[in-house]
């Protein structure tokens, strides 16, 4: 189990570790598989290996190890002295200095307590970093003033695998189920333990209120030791008691558990906190604490002042010189001039915006038809030399005029 980690923010890109480790003679597994009494040391032997061209300085130490979240070994960070198993292990040699592609095997001996407590595997871990690799960055905020300053060390550890009689497999407890505010919301929380001699990994499903379902997996749970499996639930949780049930799968093992836990004001106020990432502002001052963006912010401000004056002394400059006439001068109509037509075709154009609809009629309209009397017979028409042809391309008269008409 050799692990190459990354101490400091996640959001930091590290180098690859310059050191490697790896125990001494056997490379099967990768880790230390040490069985042991209490009460009895075990010697053993890690190879420390630089693979690069150039000569490094390595410093060496014992680590405790966890189960993180969702399961999978988690080693503790480098240069805080164990609390845990690790304290079972001392190194021979703490600080190496590496010729380029030079390996160096350091002894160290582990010794079990003889109270070491409950049988089965216990894991611990020895690291190995390069102090000189290490990288220190400064986080910045919207003012440009530093924050927070992060180190960001590349560090190796193989894992110590001390293996006491007993203890059997591995035994999955389900504590409970609490919630849990988030950036991305409300969040349904399994606690889980392994209680059991032997690792675990398993899977199953979270149910809540009988209508969320959701699964779970995990990776290696370490014996005697606490996990957590968050799970988004819900953005808009309501207070008040929610069911829940959970059922684990795990080598060839089954755990059940089913139960409520409750929803309060206090998590939807943890809801509304929640910013996510660096969405929330420094000091929560917003651009008030960024002089660049307050004089931007002014400059933008005094051009669209500037703006509306020059089009309101514009609009006003146009009405003095072309001033607007009333509305009874734009709609008396000039008095016509010329000859009347009565045919459409030939007649001058109205002009709309000049004459209202009831004088044009009025003053085109055709003469009323005079009734002739039926009595008195007409008079006879005098003798006319023949008429001259007509062009009968020409639109015929519409007799507009009225009476009969004879040719």
């Amino acid at each position: 189990m050799a692990v190459s980690l990354v101490t400091g923010s996640p959001a930091i890109a590290a180098d690859a570790p310059s050191i490697q480790l790896r125990p001494t003679g056997d490379t099967s597994t990768g880790y230390f598989v040490l069985p042991a009494m209490p009460g009895q040391t075990v010697g053993q032997s890690v190879t420390v290996t630089n693979p690069s061209d150039q000569a490094v300085s390595a410093q060496l130490g014992p680590v405790d190890a966890s189960t993180g979240v969702n399961g999978g070994s988690v080693f503790a960070d480098s240069g805080v002295p164990p609390q845990g198993d690790g304290r079972w292990i001392h190194l021979s040699q703490t600080n190496l200095q590496l010729a380029p592609k030079a390996n160096v095997a350091v002894p160290f001996t582990v010794s079990v307590p003889a109270n070491a407590g409950p049988p089965g595997a216990h894991l611990a871990g020895i690291t190995a970093w390069d102090p000189a690799a290490s990288k220190a960055s400064e986080g910045r905020g919207a003012d440009g003033q530093a924050r927070v300053k992060v180190t960001v060390t590349s560090r190796t550890v193989v894992g110590v695998d001390v293996r006491l009689p007993g203890g059997g497999g591995p035994h999955i407890d389900i504590q409970g189920v609490t919630s849990e505010a988030r950036p991305q919301g409300a969040y349904a929380v399994v606690k889980v333990r392994n209680n059991g001699g032997d690792y675990a990994r398993g899977s199953g499903q979270l149910t809540v209120d009988g209508s969320f379902h959701a699964p779970l997996t995990f990776g290696t749970a370490i014996p005697n030791t606490d996990f957590r499996m968050p799970v988004l639930w819900t953005k808009t949780p309501s207070n008040g008691t929610h069911s829940a049930s959970v059922v684990l799968n795990y080598n060839g093992g089954a755990a059940r558990w089913s139960g409520e836990f409750q929803v309060g004001e206090e998590l939807k106020q943890g809801l509304r906190n929640r910013v996510v990432g660096a969405a929330r502002l420094p000091n929560n001052k917003g651009i008030l604490s960024n002089p660049i963006m307050l004089i931007a912010g002014g400059i933008v401000l005094i051009a669209i002042i500037a703006l509306v004056v020059f089009l309101d002394r514009r609009r006003r400059g146009l009405s003095a010189t072309h001033p607007r006439q009333p509305a009874e001068a734009r709609l008396a109509a000039p008095t016509p001039t010329g000859p009347q037509y009565p045919s459409q075709s030939t007649a001058p154009p109205i002009q709309p915006q000049y004459y209202p609809a009831q004088a044009a009629q009025s003053q085109y309209a055709a003469p009323p038809v005079q009734p002739q009397d039926p009595v008195q017979a007409a008079p006879p028409l005098p003798a006319q030399p023949p008429a001259p042809a007509q062009d009968q391309s020409q639109p015929q008269s519409s007799g507009q005029q009225g009476g009969k008409h004879s040719r």
